[in-house]
């Protein structure tokens, strides 16, 4: 199964690459080269046993688990809701009670994540079907006489129904085209180029292929890489549909009219396994390709790309190797290293803890992501919300205000412009501090703090007073400098929000407290990582590098000063962060705690172990937990704490 989980990310990662560099080609192409990969994910199982077998010497050294090296951890003990730990507190040791064999676990987590995707397919087909059923034939109605003409032009089964907004086709083996009841009053042309779209669909089977689709996503959940593609799938389906729609005469900029037009139609969620004419998420990008009318390359391109991705499958389902410790977790790790970052233990700890924090918290959406610092490889994505279910690029597409998370990277900053010092200390006097009208509020009175015990107890005043040294205008260059703002390179990323300016006085401040700006938790972690990394910046990604090339966005002296104030977060007496401690492990981090709307808390908590030698910059973030406030020390901080001891063993 590990082979079969390797292979599946070289296919993936191929497929995605490959789609990239083929941006001049025809969508049909591309979404044909996807679609292929996600075959290849379901074929390898049975390629492994047909294909013919080719023998590879094993390497002379495997790597115990695929991790550096690490001493054994005992996680701490995590305290009730209640109350919050103040000391670590060592669990009772793993032999203490039965023992589990990790892949057996491993295992039942898998299959519970495939019943999970295979289930919300099923549903959305049995919804698909009752739509269909449910929907009006246009023979016998007045009003759709130019819907009438346009189906006897072009075919096909053509409905009425009231549960779309938007025109969609659904059915595997017998599609159905669905439009909504604002088609009786459209024009003949608008019916004619909706009916055009509509059947390239139904003659690219595009319905089977996104079953198909999600059933390899549903074998390999655990892995963002078969998200990105199905995703990317979606896209290039509806500009494929397009491209089909003006090959066959129509105007582009009308057509893209057209489609503007519908799109403004939508309401409401398109329900599951329909495949809809227009989504405002993907709008923009498909009025720019239909305007700029590219001619589709020739068919031998996609014949050639279609018979290269499968000889590729077949080439990588049929390789064995001499070594018998195959199936052991060392060569599990050799084998995927050098086609995906995603480390199956490591998601599968970030899939576990979710669940545990949901189940324990109640909470509507929670999110994971665990970097390596040394190379900005994201060793484990995932996330779940409602809704949606398993949804593991919530991490790099959402967006989430960083609260008191920033207040490490507005020391860094002030520190690297020298204004302000390391031991200097501020008056945080009584718990606020007025503006005019507004108040800036702390949640307890600190008198005098230095830089120091303002992060480690996650004072507002203190960090406002800091803020002051730098200015607004510096503070909106740092973040820049931390790529805050800016797309990770990687597909689908949320590039993030910062203000185009941020002011001196009030409004700067709760800037600097991590309000008014959102990133997402791949970005987040991205910018503590160069911290961990000793001021060097690497870039985010799902693709191993074959060296990373990074960028030093802060002197190595200033990175240690951070990283000394990041420890005392967690192990100062009253630091927001001590449920994070690791008992024999020196741990670096930061609480946050956002309210994004009102009611609903963010619990968030940013970390980096070993402190002394860091191997992971992990990033946990908590929406809505049933808190009485300040989750960030209450949930995000423990789960955090679990997550590391985990990956460090």
């Amino acid at each position: 199964m590990i082979l079969w989980i390797a292979r599946s990310a070289v296919l993936l990662a191929a497929a995605l690459a490959a789609t990239m560099l083929m941006r001049r080609t025809s969508a049909a192409t591309r979404h044909l080269v996807l679609l292929c990969a996600l075959v290849g994910v379901l074929a390898l199982p049975l390629l492994g046993v047909v294909a013919p077998k080719w023998r590879v010497a094993p390497a002379p050294v495997l790597v115990a688990d695929g991790l550096p090296d690490a001493p054994p951890v005992t996680p701490v003990a995590i305290v009730g809701k209640a109350q919050e730990a103040t000391a670590p507190v060592a669990m009772p040791r793993p032999d203490a009670g039965p023992r589990f064999a990790s892949r057996d676990v491993a295992l039942v987590v898998w299959v519970l994540g495939a019943l999970v995707v295979l289930g919300r397919l099923a549903v959305g087909l049995v919804r698909a079907a009752r739509a269909a059923r449910r929907a009006s034939s246009i023979d016998g109605v007045p009003e759709a006489g130019a819907i009438r003409d346009a189906r006897d032009r072009l075919g096909g089964d053509v409905r009425i129904s009231a549960e779309v907004d938007v025109p969609s086709v659904t059915g595997i083996f017998a599609p159905v085209i669905l439009l909504p009841r604002a088609a009786l009053e459209w024009s003949a042309e608008r019916c004619r180029v909706v009916l055009m779209h509509e059947q390239a669909h139904v003659r690219r089977r595009d319905c089977l292929a996104q079953a198909v689709a999600t059933i390899a996503c549903a074998l390999v959940w655990f892995n963002p890489l078969a998200w990105l593609a199905a995703r990317r799938m979606r896209a290039e389906r509806e500009l494929a549909a397009d491209e089909d729609v003006v090959a066959a005469g129509a105007r582009a900029s009308t057509y893209a009219q057209h489609l503007v037009a519908i799109a403004a139609l939508v309401t409401r969620a398109t329900p599951s396994s329909v495949l809809a004419m227009a989504q405002p998420s993907e709008l923009e990008r498909r009025v720019r390709a239909i305007v700029a009318a590219r001619k589709p390359r020739p068919r031998p391109l996609v014949v050639a790309a279609t018979v290269t991705g499968l000889a590729f499958a077949v080439a990588c389902a049929s390789e064995r190797s001499t070594s018998t410790a195959s199936s052991s977790v060392g060569s599990a790790a050799a084998a995927a290293a050098p086609h995906s970052t995603i480390h199956p233990e490591l998601q599968a700890i970030a899939d576990d803890e979710i669940a545990r924090v949901m189940a324990d918290w109640k909470a509507d959406t929670v999110g994971v992501v665990i970097l390596e610092p040394s190379t900005g490889a994201i060793l484990a994505m995932a996330g779940r919300s409602p809704g949606v279910g398993a949804d593991p690029l919530l991490p790099l597409t959402r967006a989430q205000t960083p609260a008191s998370t920033i207040k490490p990277l507005l020391v860094a900053a002030a520190l690297e412009e020298k204004t302000t010092a390391v031991d200097q200390r501020f008056f945080c006097g009584n718990g606020q501090r007025v503006y005019g009208p507004q108040t800036l509020r702390d949640h307890n009175s600190f008198g005098w703090l230095d830089v120091g015990q303002i992060i480690a107890s996650s004072s507002n005043v203190g960090a406002s007073r800091i803020f002051d040294t730098l200015g607004g205008e510096r503070f909106a260059r740092w973040l820049a400098r931390f790529h805050f703002g800016e797309r990770p390179p990687l597909e689908d990323a949320f590039a993030g929000v910062v203000p185009a300016s941020i002011p001196d006085g009030f409004g700067g401040a709760v800037v600097a407290l991590g309000e008014g700006v959102s990133v997402s938790q791949v970005q987040l972690a991205a910018a503590y990582a160069a911290i961990a990394n000793g001021g060097v910046y690497n870039a985010p990604t799902l693709v191993p590098r074959a060296a990373a090339s990074g960028e030093r966005v802060l002197d190595a002296d200033t990175a240690r000063a951070v990283m000394a104030l990041l420890e005392r977060a967690v192990n100062d007496e009253k630091a927001t962060g001590r449920g994070a401690r690791i008992e024999g492990v020196r741990v670096a981090g930061k609480t946050g705690t956002a309210e994004p709307v009102a009611g609903r808390e963010y619990a968030t908590f940013v970390g980096i172990v070993p402190a002394d030698a860091p191997r992971f910059v992990i990033v946990v973030g908590v929406e809505a937990p049933e808190t009485e406030g300040f989750g960030g020390p209450k949930v995000g901080a423990p789960m955090f704490g679990r997550i590391a001891a985990r990956a460090l063993r």
